[in-house]
C-alpha cells in the first residue's frame, strides 16, 4: 500500500503542474500548436495500459540511457512516470474546464497593472481555480493507487503494489484476503481524499453542513 500511494502521489503532483500548463495553453495562449499539445495530452487516454507499458519497455530500456542514468526499466521510477502519463489527461480535462470561465481579460489587466507571469498565475488564477486542481490532484491520485495494467507489466522486482498484490491474491484463489485488501486500500485512500478536501476546501465543507 505504502508503494502504491507513492506513487500515486508523485503521479498526482507531478501530472498537477505538467497539467496546469498543459490547460494554461490550451485555454489563454494564442500558441499554433495548440492542437497538438491537445492531442498528445490524450495519447495515454486513448491507448490501452498494457499496449503503454510494452512501450515504456522499449523506451526506457535502452543500454545508451544507462550512462546518463536514464535506464527507467526496473526502477520504481518507470511505475511514477507510467502513473503521470495516465494521470495527465485527467488533469488537463478538470483544469481547462475550470480555466474556461475564468475570463483572459482579467490576466491581461493584471499584466497592464506590472504582474508578471508567475504573479498572475499565484496572485489571480490559482486562488479561481483552487477546487478544480484540489480535484484533478484528487482524481488522478485516486485512479492511480489501483492503476493495475501497466503497473503489472513495468513491476520491478521485489517492488509489489497493492492492485497487483490484490490481482494475484485472488489469482490463488485468496478470495477473502483480496476482498479485505480491497476494501482496506480503499477506505485509507477515500479517507487520504476526504483529509485533503478538508484542508484545502474548508469552505466547502462547511457550506455543505450548514445546507444539510
Amino acid at each position: 500500500m505504502l508503494h502504491s500511494l507513492g506513487i500515486a502521489a508523485t503521479a498526482g503532483i507531478v501530472g498537477l503542474v505538467i497539467g496546469f500548463f498543459v490547460a494554461y495553453v490550451l485555454t489563454y495562449s494564442p500558441f499554433k500548436y495548440r492542437r497538438a499539445v491537445d492531442v498528445i495530452s490524450l495519447v495515454s487516454l486513448a491507448v490501452p495500459g498494457v499496449v503503454l507499458g510494452i512501450g515504456y519497455i522499449f523506451v526506457w530500456n535502452q543500454r545508451w540511457l544507462e550512462p546518463i542514468g536514464l535506464l527507467l526499466y526496473g526502477t520504481p521510477w518507470i511505475l511514477a512516470l507510467a502513473s503521470v502519463a495516465g494521470a495527465i489527461p485527467i488533469i488537463t480535462r478538470v483544469i481547462v474546464g475550470a480555466m474556461a470561465k475564468v475570463p483572459g481579460q482579467l490576466l491581461a489587466a493584471a499584466q497592464m497593472q506590472g504582474a508578471g507571469f508567475f504573479q498572475r498565475m499565484r496572485w489571480v488564477l490559482l486562488p479561481l481555480i483552487r477546487g478544480a486542481l484540489v480535484a484533478a490532484g484528487l482524481s488522478a491520485f485516486g485512479s492511480s493507487v489501483f492503476d493495475l495494467a501497466a503497473t503489472s507489466i513495468l513491476l520491478p522486482p521485489d517492488f509489489m503494489t497493492l492492485p497487483v498484490f490484490i490481482n494475484k491474491a485472488f489469482e490463488d484463489l485468496k478470495f477473502a484476503y483480496a476482498a479485505a485488501s480491497t476494501l482496506v486500500g480503499g477506505g485509507f485512500v477515500v479517507l487520504l481524499i476526504v483529509i485533503v478536501e478538508l484542508l484545502f476546501q474548508p469552505k466547502k465543507w462547511k457550506a455543505g453542513r450548514e445546507q444539510a
